[in-house]
């Protein structure tokens, strides 16, 4: 049996979101009949794939997992060196940062090879210190509108389930 506790940061997630996103070699059917069988309790009882977990929660497995594998950060760090001159911070809270960024910069990648915003900011994240691997197997900050590669302009973008959230 594996127990975890809930932290702020999974705080709000479904538990199927929270078993899939943390765990590998668990597919839909298999959680779903996890559930169904109580090999996943929260807080020692039976609950359905869309219940929304509380921080302090605990969530007991009944079988044998393997975490997913921590984040590279590489990509992160090469964005960051190649668009720093091109992004600005504008404001920055705990959850959500609002940035100005360049004509020709790629909000999201078009191709694998590609440096876009969406990397930029997990990269921007880990240098400040604001984020670790730990973390980032959670929840992966995200751009929350998008930009045409050739305009320019001011691009929300969350930190945390809480900022995409609002």
């Amino acid at each position: 049996m594996r127990e975890l506790v809930i932290d702020s940061e999974s705080a709000g997630m479904r538990i199927d979101r929270f078993i899939l996103s943390s765990f590998e070699g668990i597919g839909i059917g298999k959680l779903n009949r996890l559930l169904r069988e109580r090999g996943i309790t929260v807080n020692k009882k039976k609950v359905k794939s869309d219940c929304r977990l509380c921080e302090g929660d605990v969530v007991r497995l009944f079988f044998e997992v393997q975490e997913k594998k921590a984040v590279s950060q590489d990509i992160y760090r090469k964005a960051y060196d190649a668009l720093k001159d091109s992004i600005r911070v504008i404001l920055q809270t705990p959850d959500v940062l609002i940035v100005s960024k360049d004509a020709g910069v790629l909000s999201q990648k078009a191709k694998e090879s590609d440096c876009s915003l969406n990397e930029w900011i997990t990269g921007y994240l880990l240098k400040e210190k604001l984020t670790d691997s730990e973390r980032l197997r959670a929840f992966k900050p995200s751009i929350c509108n998008r930009l045409d590669r050739n305009t320019s302009g001011l691009v929300i973008c969350a930190v945390t389930k809480k900022g995409a959230r609002e």
